[in-house]
């Protein structure tokens, strides 16, 4: 763990990233692409750390999206 940076892993990562994040801690986009140009955020406002059961739908539809982005032709 000492030689594990977040950076890095973000980098390192070739699929496709898409988040879906709650807003009560914010996630740095801007930091994020960075490292991962392609990254791309849904924000759900309100929530906390467990957005999916805390809006089961909303989650869904965001993630419904986000998979037809990804699949689109």
């Amino acid at each position: 763990m000492r030689r594990f940076t977040q950076s890095a892993a973000l980098a390192a990562i070739k699929a496709p990233l898409r988040l879906i994040n709650a807003d009560r801690w914010p996630t740095d986009l801007a930091a994020a692409r960075k490292y991962k140009p392609d990254v791309q955020l849904a924000v759900m406002p309100g929530l906390g750390h467990f957005p999916m059961l805390e809006d089961p739908a909303e989650f869904n539809r965001l993630l419904e999206r986000a998979l037809k982005e990804l699949l689109a032709p």
